[in-house]
């Protein structure tokens, strides 16, 4: 923990990273544009890892109030079991987000199926969003990596897929051995059906 927080520390001091907030996704996504204004849209890059669609319950038990810092009571954040956050967080990724962004979840096939989540491969902003507030229409690259995770037990979990969904340049989101497409969880998804 304490590499990662000195990691932090020098994206900061290289002026990598801006800043960090302590409040829910949409009031931290919706006063970028108003912080950094001459950022947007390129110069900004959010990097957003929502609970995951099956463990949200059991892996997310506190969160950020919508004004930052930890809330004396629940908040609505926390019901992500239900889904309609994740479709919430997907319609504004999808059709009002002003910056490029990069989204990691759980290698579930409906992630990439579902119209409501992230089955487009280009943003979609209505006429009024791309004049007014400047929302592009971006593509949307998808890739597939493995990821090895020890926080969550004490031998370790050992290697679990993870979906990468984002707007980056599609000349700047790899397609090797570590970032693969996404056919393979959609080839299980058609065999198991």
């Amino acid at each position: 923990m304490a590499e990662r927080i000195r990691y932090v520390g020098q994206l900061y001091d290289a002026n990598r990273l801006v800043d960090v907030w302590c409040k829910d996704w949409k009031n931290t996504l919706a006063d970028v544009p108003e912080w950094y204004a001459d950022l947007i849209p390129d110069r900004v890059l959010a990097y957003l890892d929502p609970p995951y669609l099956e463990k949200s319950q059991k892996l997310y038990q506190t969160s950020f109030g919508a004004q930052g810092g930890y809330p004396d009571a629940p908040v609505s954040d926390l019901q992500w079991d239900d889904n309609l956050l994740h479709y919430r967080l997907a319609e504004y990724l999808n059709h009002r987000m002003q910056f490029r962004w990069i989204l990691s979840y759980d290698a579930k096939p409906e992630l990439l199926l579902d119209s409501g989540l992230y089955a487009a491969n280009r943003m979609d902003p209505n006429r009024i969003d791309r004049e007014l507030l400047g929302v592009k229409r971006w593509n949307i690259a998808k890739r597939v990596v493995t990821l090895r995770y020890t926080a969550s037990a004490r031998q370790g979990r050992g290697a679990a897929e993870e979906v990468l969904i984002t707007t980056l340049p599609p000349s700047t989101v790899p397609l090797n051995d570590d970032f693969r497409s996404v056919s393979s969880i959609l080839k299980s998804e058609a065999t198991s059906s």
